[in-house]
């Protein structure tokens, strides 16, 4: 019997401190409406209200984009408008890397922007679409694009591929003089990176190991820009040996090169 009347005095406790908390998050909420009608009333009577907004590092998206995105209208109670709330907004455009919004009292809103920097180019069912080294897709590829970047930008291939083009990015692009021969990858299998590289009109694929070392990478580099190796015929350097290269020549024979 005195269990069960404990029981029911948590129990009731229990609904008590439910109604409480859902008292407190309304207050909370009331309290916060007020606090920004009260801003908005300041801001009013003291003439604080948007009248310039300036936007800062757009070169790719247009200001009509970034305008739709942010939500706000001229006349606009500077101290009530939500800079996070804009700011989260903003970040979700491909393109946006970074943000910072000021206000500049009495009436300017100052929009700083970093865009992100295309690094590749991504394949996916039939389209293109610009990529960054960490992978993020930037906007579908079209013609206007092409004369901006379209020669310095290498195409990724496969299933997820641009999910984990940045450890692979990391790799090659640590040695620029490398990174400018490679002109494609893909993701094999979702485990491993195929490279195709294009070096003083010779092409050749590279079958890399699951795992790539900046010293696998450099070896490589030596293998075609000091000892010319390309220049033999090969269509294919193996290296998911990790004790041996395999070299598969233009006339379909393989040579064991030795150790990487």
């Amino acid at each position: 019997m005195a269990k069960q009347k404990q029981g029911n005095f948590y129990l009731k406790n229990q609904k008590i401190f439910m109604v409480l908390a859902g008292l407190l998050a309304v207050v909370g909420l009331l309290v916060f409406v007020i606090f920004n009608l009260q801003w908005a009333k300041i801001s009013q009577k003291m003439g604080m209200n948007l009248e310039k907004l300036l936007i800062v590092g757009n070169k790719q998206i247009p200001n009509n984009e970034l305008l739709n995105a942010m939500h706000l209208q001229p006349g606009d109670a500077i101290l009530s408008i939500n800079i996070d709330d804009i700011k989260a907004r903003l970040e979700l455009l491909g393109w946006v890397k970074t943000v910072a919004i000021e206000r500049v009292l009495p009436n300017t809103l100052v929009v700083k922007l970093q865009e992100r920097t295309p690094d590749a180019l991504y394949e996916k069912d039939g389209k293109l679409y610009l990529m960054d080294g960490e992978g993020v897709l930037l906007a579908q590829f079209n013609p206007e694009y092409h004369d901006q970047f379209r020669p310095n930008l290498r195409v990724v291939r496969g299933v997820n591929a641009e999910k984990h083009y940045k450890t692979i990015y990391a790799v090659i692009d640590a040695d620029p003089v490398f990174a400018q021969m490679v002109n494609a990858v893909a993701y094999i299998s979702e485990r491993r990176w195929d490279l195709f590289i294009n070096y003083e009109n010779f092409k050749v694929k590279v079958q890399l190991p699951e795992q790539v070392t900046p010293e696998m990478i450099k070896k490589l580099d030596k293998l075609i820009r000091i000892d010319n190796i390309l220049s033999k015929k090969i269509s294919v350097i193996d290296l998911r040996d990790d004790k041996n290269i395999i070299l598969k020549m233009d006339d379909g024979t393989e040579h064991n090169k030795g150790l990487i």
